[in-house]
């Protein structure tokens, strides 16, 4: 449900997974498997959910199955407010 929500949008029911324990940085299950919550809403163009994921303390850095991070995910998809969003935070723009 939780990764379900980030890829929604649903930035309150995040926030009630967050509540309720999940890690912001863990992996999830099923087609996200080796991707944080961050790499989904990016990859998504969920720009508000990664906002609010960022202030909770997500890496910016992380890396899936294929060494992408975030940024790279978000820039792939063609979402640029998320990808000007992830660089305003830190994202390391030289990462390959």
């Amino acid at each position: 449900e939780f990764f379900w929500a980030v890829r929604e949008g649903d930035v309150q029911t995040v926030r009630r997974g967050l509540e309720a324990g999940v890690d912001v940085n863990t992996k999830g299950g099923w087609e996200w498997s080796d991707r944080t919550s961050l790499h989904v809403a990016s990859r998504c163009g969920q720009t508000e959910v990664a906002e609010f994921l960022i202030k909770k303390g997500a890496d910016l850095e992380a890396r899936d199955e294929f060494e992408s991070t975030p940024l790279h995910l978000a820039a792939a998809r063609g979402h640029t407010g998320t990808c000007e969003l992830l660089i305003r935070s830190g994202a390391d723009i030289t990462t390959k």
